[in-house]
């Protein structure tokens, strides 16, 4: 006995023999993420500030968005979780608590890499607080002393303490003014020796010469730059106070930062 089926049962039996056969011929085309570098950076920076931690980084030959990379933390007992492309700024946290962040690049595949972890401790910047005018230094017996006051102590056994101080502070001189931070055009270099006061709070430097001797007339303007000395592409050297803070020399709320302070001798 043969029972007919209706034309919509069979048109539907037809779609699903169909489907199945497409089903199973179809390949899936694997992904491709397209990377020409390995997972691992090429330079890395950490900065801390007030209540904020920022990184910045470069996978080799500067391809940055050939990897998103994840970060992951705790913040008060709950795990957090950012990602971003060559910069990332974590903050929210909180000042003299140290955190660990465990980094991860991931590719436009979403496979995921390991790139370690970083800590760091965030707290409120450690600056120069005088002097803060051009008349802020003292003549001892012809040569110029000048006292820079930091709102902390520094940690002269830090391992960024620099190998020679003039690295990361230096005394020039001459004639016209120069507003630039990195303008010392027509300026000669002055040199100088230091000393650590009050607790390292205070680093008093004073010229090894006479103003008379470095200054062609007058008034004669003189400039300490604060300049951070780079060891490599991750490293570098400069002033850091006993909580692990990098001098935020241009007060910019930041670690590091380069910044001119200028005095004018009569």
């Amino acid at each position: 006995m043969t029972t007919k089926r209706p034309l919509s049962f069979c048109l539907g039996l037809l779609t699903i023999i169909l489907f199945s056969v497409n089903s199973g011929c179809k390949k899936e085309k694997p992904c491709d993420p397209g990377n020409t570098v390995l997972p691992q950076f090429y330079e890395f920076n950490l900065r801390v500030s007030d209540r904020t931690v920022y990184l910045n980084w470069h996978f080799p030959k500067l391809q940055d968005d050939a990897y998103t990379v994840e970060v992951k933390y705790n913040l008060n007992g709950s795990e957090k979780v950012q990602e971003a492309v060559g910069r990332m700024t974590i903050s929210e946290l909180n000042n003299g608590e140290k955190y660990q962040f465990i980094m991860t690049a991931i590719d436009k595949c979403r496979d995921r890499y390991d790139l370690g972890s970083v800590s760091a401790t965030p707290n409120t910047p450690f600056v120069v607080i005088s002097p803060t005018s051009s008349d802020g230094y003292s003549i001892e017996e012809g040569k110029v002393r000048i006292d820079l006051r930091f709102n902390r102590p520094a940690d002269t056994t830090d391992r960024y303490y620099p190998r020679m101080m003039d690295n990361f502070i230096i005394l020039r001189a001459g004639l016209s003014y120069q507003p630039g931070i990195h303008d010392n055009t027509g300026l000669s270099k002055v040199s100088y020796s230091y000393k650590w006061l009050e607790n390292c709070t205070v680093l008093s430097l004073i010229t090894d010469k006479t103003k008379e001797s470095f200054c062609a007339g007058f008034p004669c303007y003189l400039y300490l730059n604060f300049h951070f000395m780079w060891i490599g592409a991750t490293f570098y050297e400069g002033i850091a106070d006993k909580n692990g803070m990098q001098l935020d020399a241009d007060k910019d709320g930041r670690e590091m930062g380069e910044t001119k302070l200028i005095f004018i001798l009569n």
